[in-house]
């Protein structure tokens, strides 16, 4: 047995001319673990096998350093209990190098440490219901809970002591097995440079926005997140081109369609830009083809493009097409009050008697007129009431014509405009060397007291007697 030791142990020490001239496989069949003491311990040299190394006591050397030996944890009797509530619920630690938070009620709570006084919040060391966790103390000397979420009423009670925790964990889903959290970066809170920061989180992202990292084959790598923790995302196409899709201030994606979508489903359409409506496929060239149809029954159009429209009533009723007294189905037709027609009525209405000139009968029914020199300022046509057919006036210089009702010339000054006596009744301006006139050929107009015409050489507001003008008139 000793020479088969041996001859293993001188088969397994390093040999240089070997080494460089071969790569010896692994050794197949029994293997025996040895150790070498050395004073200097051997380079390796690739494809080698080699001795482990030991010291002259036969311990194990490993490139670590170990300066206490591991126990479980050891509870030292001291505890201190928490009922958590709205608010965060804090107390002091019980002694011992690591205290244990046992949850005993029945939500999941938050608890964390503090020096001089603790404040949890949500979501920093969760303690699941009927689940314990265990916090290094270091320099905190208090405690502080609350539940995850709600303020149901939970006891946790710490038990303080030192060394690993180990059994099981409780409360639910698996995993099993105690462990040390550091209370100095929960997952909700966790912003540091450092990947170790992050071995308690499910995901954990990097942000590097100014010089991206690539990623290399076959490595680990963070994923790219924002400032406020929003992973980034692109979509990989099937040739493996990673695309960017745009996305405008009022989170709407922007998309390009190339083929023929099949929608289902209602879509609402905003018009934007120009768009091009079209019966045929050529756009703007051929008519749309329309029929306009109620109840079965549809409109004629003429090859001109008349609308052919039979109307049949009108407000409901049938519409009245004979003579005689009007229905309901006459169409009312109201005249303006400016249209020629009613200034006709008027004058019959103003006229009544005295306008319609009787048949002639006699010396006092027949026209009669009166003619007034070729430089006169006045010229009376008749010294009564009477009806006036009409008058005209020549002017050598620019004058109004007026007439006025009254049996004389009035006196120079301001007119008043009426049919009453001494009334302006009618007034004309006539140019420089012309002529104008007055007439009423078939409804005279009528004066109450007489008729005198009168040239003025002011407007019609003042009269202002000029002696330019050549005056005529007729009247009854």
């Amino acid at each position: 047995m000793r020479k088969l030791l041996l001859a293993a142990l001188l088969a397994l020490l390093p040999h240089e001319a070997s080494a460089q001239s071969q790569t010896m496989p692994p050794p197949a069949g029994m293997i025996v673990a040895l150790c070498a003491s050395n004073v200097a311990s051997p380079t390796p040299i690739a494809g080698l096998p080699y001795i482990l190394q030991c010291d002259n006591t036969g311990a194990l050397k490993v490139n670590a350093s170990v300066t206490a030996s591991i126990a479980g944890f050891a509870p030292a009797a001291t505890f201190a209990t928490i009922t958590t509530g709205a608010a965060s619920v804090s107390t002091a630690l019980p002694a011992g190098a690591v205290v244990l938070f046992q949850n005993t009620g029945t939500t999941a709570v938050s608890c964390t440490l503090g020096v001089g006084a603790a404040t949890a919040t949500a979501n920093q060391n969760i303690v699941q219901p009927g689940s314990w966790l265990a916090l290094t103390v270091g320099a905190n000397t208090f405690g502080a809970c609350i539940p995850t979420s709600g303020s149901t009423a939970n006891l946790v009670v710490l038990s303080g002591g030192s060394g690993l925790p180990t059994g099981s964990g409780g409360g639910g889903g698996a995993g099993g097995g105690g462990a040390v959290f550091s209370s100095t970066a929960p997952v909700s809170t966790m912003n540091s440079a450092s990947a170790n920061a992050g071995l308690n989180s499910a995901i954990a992202g990097n942000f590097d926005d100014a010089t991206t990292t690539l990623c290399t084959e076959n490595n680990f790598c963070f994923l790219r997140m924002s400032t406020n923790r929003n992973l980034y995302g692109t979509i990989r196409d099937a040739a493996g081109n990673e695309r960017g899709a745009n996305v405008d201030a009022s989170g709407n994606l922007s998309v390009a369609v190339n083929n023929t979508p099949t929608v289902s489903g209602t879509v609402t359409a905003n018009q934007g830009g120009t768009w091009t409506v079209q019966p045929g496929n050529t756009a703007n060239t051929t008519p749309w083809l329309a029929t306009i149809n109620q109840g079965g029954n549809s409109a004629t159009v003429s090859a001109a493009g008349a609308l052919s429209h039979n109307t049949t009533q009108l407000g409901g009723n049938t519409i009245n097409l004979g003579t005689g007294a009007t229905s309901t189905g006459t169409q009312r037709v109201v005249t303006a009050s400016d249209s020629p027609e009613i200034a006709i009525l008027n004058t019959i209405s103003t006229n009544t008697a005295s306008s319609i000139p009787p048949a002639p009968a006699g010396s006092g029914n027949v026209l009669t007129g009166n003619s007034c020199g070729s430089a006169a300022d006045n010229c009376v046509l008749k010294a009564s009431a009477g009806n006036l057919y009409g008058v005209y006036a020549e002017c050598t210089s620019a004058c109004w014509l007026m007439v006025f009702n009254a049996t004389a010339k009035p006196a120079n000054g301001a007119t008043t405009a009426g049919n009453a006596s001494g009334n302006l009744v009618e007034c004309i301006d006539v140019a420089a060397n012309s002529s104008r006139s007055l007439t009423y050929p078939v409804f005279p107009r009528a004066f109450t007291v007489g008729i005198v015409a009168v040239v003025s050489s002011t407007a019609c507001a003042t009269l202002t007697a000029s002696a330019v003008g050549f005056i005529s008139g007729t009247v009854m």
